[in-house]
């Protein structure tokens, strides 16, 4: 096992030091729950070896590459890693996977393999791994074209 993620509730920095403490080879990880502040305790603290910012919850994409730089400037001083939390849409798929191609050193990225028509068929511009890798979407802006059938199938009107 490469890393324990969140092993205590995200924002109990006693405890989540604690625990890092005593993981011995095992690397904790943090952050998919954090939104600006939080990254700043949490590096005050020294609770995690990797930290896992979500695009969709730290404060958009500007927000994730301000956190990503910092971490992949400290990678080099005290030893941290980053690799984005994700599990959620297409589009914070595409918005995931743009940060990690213009900032430096991201060890990897979660991606789930259950099917979801919020991510899998949200997108016309398919995403997909093949032999562990993902191309980045290059077209303009997230790199992606939205699939408006499928998106107005999921509409709830109110």
């Amino acid at each position: 096992m490469y890393w324990l993620e969140e092993p205590v509730v995200s924002k109990d920095y006693e405890n989540m030091a604690a625990v890092k403490s005593r993981s011995g080879n095992v690397k904790i990880a943090c952050g998919e729950n954090y939104y600006r502040k939080d990254f700043a305790d949490a590096l005050k603290y020294d609770v995690f070896d990797i930290l896992q910012p979500d695009v969709t919850k730290c404060g958009g994409i500007t927000e994730m590459v301000k956190i990503a730089v910092k971490i992949a400037n400290m990678a080099r001083i005290w030893s941290k890693e980053w690799a984005p939390h994700y599990y959620g849409g297409g589009l914070g798929l595409a918005a995931c996977l743009q940060v990690m191609d213009a900032v430096p050193d991201g060890l990897m990225m979660e991606f789930p393999h259950n099917e979801s028509v919020l991510r899998n068929g949200i997108l016309e511009t398919k995403i997909e791994i093949i032999d562990g890798h993902v191309e980045v979407p290059s077209m303009p802006g997230l790199g992606v074209v939205l699939d408006e059938k499928v998106m107005n199938s999921c509409r709830i009107d109110r």
